[in-house]
């Protein structure tokens, strides 16, 4: 059986899934990762647009049972807890998921109910009805890997150091790092962070302001054309059959 875990770069305000996302780092791997900070970011004009037409969510779009603030990945785990907590069907939690708190742990037997229900809200959106959020922190990163430990390992200050802490001297063996170890080097790809705005790009104003420019350049219509011929045709009309009526 080889050894190692599994890492995940995500957003602090979700729980981390390491089952659909993260990447592996085994014993005698040393990984390097440059993380990119994107933050998207939607305006107010946003905000005023029916639900179903800007596909994304805002926190007061969804409440989520147990969560104050909406991420599509916690509305995810929001909905399997619910359905578990309603159907029943599995009888228990997995033990990576702290609720519904009613519900007992799964053991071994079980996880293949977990694991059906699971695929079975990914494969069908409708659902849960999680959409992506209109504010969000994006996480990109990229990985290279290189052995650990490498050349003249035995001879660097690192596993001294190590050994030092642990009072044991097998940490400066280069066969027992190479099969118990693992190391990552963590670092931001640029000292900014980079930043996407989601706006409406065309307004109900900009559609009024564009039909009475074509209108004007196209016939020579123009908004004061406009009450000229309300004027004409009701208001003066009104008038006139007024003075006949008293006369």
């Amino acid at each position: 059986m080889q050894t190692g875990l599994k890492v995940l770069v995500h957003d602090p305000l979700e729980i981390p899934d390491t089952t659909q996302h993260g990447f592996t780092v085994t014993a005698g791997q040393e990984t390097y990762l440059l993380v990119r900070l994107t933050k998207i970011e939607s305006s107010s004009a946003v905000k005023g647009i029916a639900f179903e037409k800007r596909h994304c969510c805002f926190n007061q779009d969804r409440n989520l049972k147990y969560f104050k603030v909406y991420t599509r990945s916690l509305c995810f785990y929001d909905c399997f807890s619910s359905f578990l907590e309603r159907n029943g069907s599995c009888g228990c939690k997995p033990f990576y998921r702290s609720v519904p708190k009613n519900l007992p742990y799964c053991d071994i037997g079980s996880y293949k109910c977990i694991q059906s229900l699971e695929v079975q809200l990914l494969e069908d959106d409708s659902l849960c009805g999680c959409c992506v959020e209109c504010n969000s922190l994006v996480y990109e990163y990229l990985t290279s890997y290189a052995a650990f430990p490498g050349y003249g390992y035995s001879n660097a200050p690192l596993p001294f150091k190590i050994a030092a802490q642990k009072n044991d001297s097998k940490y400066t063996k280069s066969e027992y790092v190479r099969n118990n170890l693992a190391r990552i080097q963590i670092n931001w790809a640029q000292q900014k962070v980079f930043g996407r705005k989601r706006s409406v790009r065309f307004t109900w104003e900009d559609l009024v302001a564009s039909i009475g420019g074509l209108l004007g350049f196209g016939t020579g219509f123009s908004l004061l054309s406009g009450f000229e011929i309300v004027y004409f045709l009701f208001i003066r009309l009104t008038i006139r059959l007024l003075y006949a009526s008293n006369s």
